[in-house]
């Protein structure tokens, strides 16, 4: 089942309720339907869609119109061949031969001179803009303080405007920081962690408290066993939230994800109770993975302590070889996590 699929369905059951409970409420006190928190967070656009593609359209605006002169360029194109075609068409008893010649120039010079080196100068100025974002990050993804991380997460935001999620995090020690929430919406293709047989210790990578919620995480390098054995530890992840994380593709091998409190006995709590005394339950636990899509992702020799992977999508396409620690993990059954664990010590190195 797709991710579209799941996040329009739960867009059309919030707009279904608000309907339902408006048209009801004449004759009815409470509402007839009870409208979940993740529903209202998917028709405020906070979970990925439709405001991915939203993000989209305003990008390509910015170019055009306020980074460029392109789109301005464009319309004056249009509307002189307006002119033009309208000049050949009514203008047949007005001599106007070399007035028309320029005037076709003009639609030349504006087509071939404006618009191609606006293009030609937008790419570089880009390619400019996204070297020095990528030079941000490479000068304070190591220093473990507020501001260098506000200005890191920063510099990830403009990358993210200029279409730019593939980022070199490897050797950053991050904490605190909340991607989301700062405007960050995708790192697909980034290397957050990674070592080699030279440089293991400065690109060991540590990420304390940080929320990668909602992210498009696809193809991310987490962890890199750099030897082939496991025994280098190429990044710590540290009661780190990938709640709602498209991570299809990604890679943690040879991580520590650790967890310093223990996932709790149900991700359901008692909110409310009807009239009669029944308790009215909602689904108030989300971190861990819960949500999380974990088809083709990869947990070869991970350290894992307290990771919390109920609610999580395609858990059983997701590869455990050889990881440790899965007895202290939360799996939507036992049956499950029985099958993962002995999984990991049968391909164990």
């Amino acid at each position: 089942m797709s991710w579209t699929f799941l996040r329009t369905r739960r867009l059309a059951r919030y707009y279904f309720k608000t309907v339902a409970n408006l048209s009801l409420s004449p004759f009815r006190k409470k509402p007839l339907f009870e409208i979940t928190r993740i529903e209202r967070m998917q028709a405020s656009s906070s979970l990925g869609f439709p405001n991915r593609q939203i993000a989209r359209i305003k990008r390509w605006r910015g170019v055009f119109f306020s980074e460029t002169l392109i789109g301005q360029s464009v319309l004056l194109l249009a509307l002189g061949l307006m002119v033009a075609m309208a000049w050949q068409r009514f203008g047949d008893g007005v001599a106007l031969g070399d007035v028309m010649v320029e005037f076709w120039g003009l639609l030349f010079d504006i087509s071939f001179i404006v618009v191609l080196l606006g293009v030609f100068q937008y790419r570089q100025q880009r390619r400019q803009d996204i070297a020095r974002q990528n030079e941000i990050i490479e000068d304070l993804k190591r220093w473990n303080d507020e501001e260098a991380m506000h200005r890191v997460v920063g510099a990830l935001r403009r990358l993210n405007g200029m279409g730019q999620t593939a980022v070199d995090l490897t050797g950053a020690v991050l904490s605190d920081a909340k991607l989301k929430g700062y405007g960050v919406a995708s790192l697909r293709g980034s290397k957050l962690s990674g070592g080699g047989w030279a440089d293991e210790t400065l690109r060991e990578s540590s990420f304390k408290n940080v929320d990668f919620s909602r992210l498009d995480l696809r193809d991310v390098v987490f962890g890199f066993d750099a030897w082939g054995f496991g025994s280098a530890k190429s990044g710590r992840y540290e009661d780190c939230n990938f709640w709602e994380a498209d991570l299809r593709g990604s890679c943690f091998d040879a991580a520590e994800l650790h967890w310093t409190t223990p996932p709790p006995d149900t991700l359901d709590e008692v909110i409310a109770e009807e009239d009669d005394g029944r308790p009215i339950m909602a689904r108030t636990h989300h971190d861990s993975f819960n949500d999380a899509d974990l088809a083709g992702t990869s947990f070869k020799k991970c350290q894992f302590h307290w990771a919390d992977f109920r609610g999580a999508f395609n858990v059983e396409h997701a590869d455990f070889s050889g990881s440790r620690g899965l007895e202290t993990c939360a799996f939507d059954t036992d049956e499950l996590k029985a099958r993962i664990i002995v999984q990991a010590k049968g391909d164990a190195v």
